[in-house]
């Protein structure tokens, strides 16, 4: 685990998280517990198992819980899209948090390749 990398990872995805959270507050009001409450959960899941995952200090479970942030991501990024095709009047067109996104999955991808070496090092 790097942790300098994992806290820049972290740092992109809350940025992320907030953006998300300030565009889901515009969606229709008939949406407000359905798509647009998932999409607040599936992107909270993000940082919150990315924590998790960093704080139980073993790499197995590490890597484990960056599997579960790029699942979760992947579900974000679907629901997103979702409420694009649905036509959700967001101010913007979504464009920073896709790209966001998009760099959280490769950053987290990293993470998970190098958590999978072999390295007794790793071990805690």
């Amino acid at each position: 685990m790097d942790s300098s990398r994992d806290v820049i990872v972290w740092q992109k995805s809350f940025k992320m998280v907030a953006l998300v959270h300030i565009e889901v507050k515009k969606s229709p009001s008939d949406e407000k517990l359905g798509l647009a409450s998932q999409i607040k959960r599936s992107s909270i899941s993000i940082l919150t198992n990315s924590a998790e995952g960093y704080g139980r200090h073993y790499t197995k479970d590490y890597a484990l819980f960056s599997k579960i942030v790029r699942g979760a991501l992947f579900e974000m990024q679907t629901q997103l899209q979702i409420a694009l095709n649905l036509n959700f009047r967001y101010e913007s067109d979504l464009t920073t948090i896709k790209s966001l996104s998009v760099e959280v999955k490769k950053m987290r991808n990293v993470l998970i390749s190098q958590s999978l070496i072999p390295n007794p090092s790793n071990l805690v």
